[in-house]
């Protein structure tokens, strides 16, 4: 019985929800729900504030202050509802991917240490549990203040970055979706 009446909800979402693919992507937009980055580490919350790569041209990053577009990393309704035809799938983002750095973090900042000599792609995006943030600015050079020494910096590692030509995808460990 559940069964059914999960796909009467469903379909009924379908048909009642405004079309989101006739919609300009300034109103699909308002309809993502945004919010700050957080990975959960001991039990505990952490917000970052900073996400760092430190590259051959210097070090370049994103603030991470504000919140940003998060959409579901998984889930099965998303096909049902055709809101995967709204933007291409993390699984398949990842095709042709290969590791560009090791993701560390020091108090609130997460740091990205190359372990490749390859130009930083122009997007980003964080996956941390079912979750997937979409940043969609370029990295911007970052000066560094009151910050310690790199292997400080480099001492508790949380996950793994990959590139493809397009765009920086990283993994805050664990994550539902499997790293190639």
């Amino acid at each position: 019985m559940e069964r059914r009446t999960l796909i009467t909800h469903a379909s009924a979402a379908a048909i009642c929800a405004p079309n989101l693919l006739l919609a300009s992507e300034r109103d699909r937009d308002r309809r993502i729900q945004a919010a700050r980055i957080h990975l959960i580490r001991n039990g505990s919350r952490i917000l970052p504030i900073m996400l760092l790569a430190m590259t051959a041209a210097g070090p370049l990053g994103w603030n991470l202050r504000k919140s940003y577009p998060q959409f579901p990393v998984a889930s099965a309704l998303l096909g049902a509802l055709g809101l995967n035809a709204l933007r291409t799938m993390l699984p398949d983002r990842l095709a042709g991917a290969v590791p560009w750095g090791d993701v560390f973090l020091y108090q609130n900042i997460l740091t990205i240490r190359p372990i490749k000599d390859a130009p930083l792609p122009k997007k980003c995006a964080v996956t941390h549990d079912d979750v997937e943030w979409q940043i969609r600015q370029r990295a911007k050079k970052i000066v560094l203040n009151n910050v310690p020494g790199l292997d400080a910096l480099f001492r508790t590692r949380v996950g793994r970055a990959y590139a493809t030509q397009a765009e920086l995808i990283v993994f805050l460990r664990p994550t539902l979706i499997q790293e190639p």
